[in-house]
């Protein structure tokens, strides 16, 4: 961080910069005049790896790689923090990918959920192209064209999070698109306190040695 007081009432910082996840989280530089704490501040982000951040998260049994930039709009107002419309988005430069084992997920029946199936499904199986077994096989070998995280809509107030993620897997007999939107609800409160806790939740994979 570099920053100066050129008086006894102003805070001028230059930079704030932290290196992480292979990549840097910086503050563009800001002025505080400190008998009136208010002010505009942008935090940047740069490179941002996802693979070591989502192997953090015990409960994710996946993999995903790529990149993100993208910014962060903080007021601070009357001292305090005010959060607003932020995003992340996939590093073009940087290739992405996302596996995850779905094998079961939606080709593994209940006993009383089958049903007689037609010629046509049964083609389908047997040319290895059932759209269930496909999708399975999608999810596990996905090259990603599309990622943004949007951030603390305030439209939205109890979905602090949108991610849209799109591609296209290869299983070797067909190419397939994927498009995947999906939401996390709540209240910012609730979502700054699970991240928080997730280390002591036991969510969090041990360090490795």
């Amino acid at each position: 961080s570099t920053f100066s007081l050129p008086s006894e009432e102003l805070l001028l910082v230059e930079s704030i910069r932290l290196e992480t996840f292979d990549g840097y989280v910086y503050l563009e530089p800001f002025e505080l005049a400190l008998e009136d704490p208010n002010a505009s501040l942008l935090v940047k982000f740069e490179e941002i790896s996802i693979a070591p951040a989502i192997a953090m998260v015990d409960f994710f049994q996946g993999r995903l790689t790529g990149r993100l930039n993208g910014s962060l709009p903080i007021s601070l107002e009357n001292g305090l923090p005010v959060l607003g419309e932020g995003f992340l988005e996939l590093d073009p430069a940087y290739k992405a990918t996302f596996s995850y084992d779905a094998e079961g997920f939606f080709t593994d029946e209940e006993e009383g959920e089958k049903s007689k199936k037609s010629i046509g499904d049964k083609t389908l199986e047997r040319l290895g192209l059932e759209p269930n077994a496909l999708l399975e096989d999608a999810l596990g070998n996905l090259d990603i064209t599309h990622l943004r995280v949007d951030l603390f809509n305030k439209d939205m107030p109890l979905t602090p999070m949108k991610i849209q993620l799109a591609g296209i897997a290869d299983t070797g007999k067909a190419k397939i698109p994927l498009n995947i939107t999906t939401n996390v609800n709540g209240t910012v409160a609730e979502l700054l306190n699970f991240l928080t806790r997730l280390d002591s939740l036991g969510m969090v994979a041990a360090e490795k040695p």
